[in-house]
């Protein structure tokens, strides 16, 4: 039985994965953010505010080079150490994620080559073995997760990759505990295609953005929120949507369900079910790796959307990590480390005492 709980986290986003967005905000060379983004200062003031466990993103790139696959870098991985010591020493549960993978895609619609490129899934199941070797001896404190927002169109591969995976650390590690997440971005409406393991020390994944029209308005990175160029509030509805997608129906598969939906508590507990179910039917634990809304979202709406979410997730006894820690443009604080809302904190930390 892990001392550590997973109840409520924050993602650490920014500093050892997503390193050119990351990089574009802050202008520093890689190591100079890499020591700079996050520090020891930074997981005491997470683990005072209430949080208990951290999601820990990394890309392969941290630990191996393009140039020179299976050959590992030790600084990469000192830096990974060094976050297990200091949540260890503010009594803070870690994440693993392996957020990035080689030749992982995240088009919808396109061949992933993680997943059909045999060197890239022998690369990503070496990078595994080499972790679960080298933290075996951590008995407590540490989840390993398999992959993040995998996309498969052909919805099978993918469950490939995920066995090989817990397979691979189940042969170093038998209780580790390994979390694995479904296709569609970890879509909650994806867990029902999830393979179940005959595994109690394996924990299964969704993220949960829903609505993407109020969690992502406006977002400089999506195509289609920047046409839409709305403000969205919460509860309320998606103005003019059904008319923006008759004049722009390239985005009306992503977005058309939303048209005759409302954006409240009702629609949330809805959209839900899939992972009420899934808790029902399946006795396995669940959760929650990512949620949040993007800054510039109406404040009032933003908080009651959290409030919402973060209650209904406690009652379902569903553990999550907010998105994200630093910037990242859902950020609890700046580039400076300011806390931009304490109201927003409060939301998030929720937790059964």
């Amino acid at each position: 039985m892990s001392t550590y709980t997973y109840l409520a986290g924050v993602n650490l986003g920014g500093w050892l994965s997503q390193r050119e967005v990351a990089q574009g905000l802050s202008g520093l060379d890689l190591e100079a953010h890499r020591s700079s983004f996050i520090m020891k200062e930074d997981i005491k003031r997470i683990a005072e505010w209430g949080f208990d466990h951290v999601r820990l993103p990394f890309d392969y790139e941290l630990l191996e080079d393009e140039e020179a696959p299976f050959q590992y870098k030790e600084d990469g991985f000192a830096w990974i150490d060094r976050c297990l010591e200091w949540c260890h020493d503010s009594r803070l549960g870690v994440v693993l994620d392996f957020h990035r993978a080689p030749g992982q895609n995240y088009a919808p619609d396109a061949e992933n080559p993680l997943l059909h490129d045999s060197n890239n899934r022998a690369r990503y199941l070496a990078i595994w073995k080499e972790l679960a070797n080298r933290y075996k001896t951590i008995s407590d404190g540490l989840v390993f997760e398999l992959l993040n927002e995998v996309v498969d169109h052909t919805c099978h591969l993918y469950k490939n990759l995920i066995h090989d995976g817990l397979m691979v650390i189940r042969g170093i590690d038998l209780q580790r505990d390994v979390i694995v997440g479904g296709n569609q971005y970890n879509s909650v409406f994806a867990l029902k295609e999830l393979p179940l393991y005959d595994d109690p020390h394996v924990i299964y994944n969704f993220h949960f953005y829903e609505p993407i029209p109020f969690t992502h308005q406006r977002a400089y990175f999506s195509e289609d929120m920047q046409a839409y160029d709305t403000t969205v509030t919460y509860p309320g509805t998606f103005p003019e949507l059904s008319s923006f997608l008759d004049k722009h129906p390239q985005y009306a598969a992503k977005n058309s369900s939303y048209v005759w939906t409302m954006n409240d508590r009702e629609q949330m507990i809805r959209n839900l079910e899939e992972a009420r179910l899934f808790l029902k039917y399946t006795g396995k634990r669940l959760y929650c790796g990512e949620y949040g809304v993007i800054h510039g979202t109406p404040q009032a709406s933003k908080l009651a959307w959290l409030h919402d979410l973060t209650e209904l997730l406690h009652n379902y006894g569903i553990g999550r990590a907010y998105w994200s820690y630093k910037e990242m443009d859902y950020g609890l604080v700046d580039l400076q480390g300011n806390v931009l809302d304490s109201d927003v904190i409060q939301a998030v930390v929720r937790r059964s005492r």
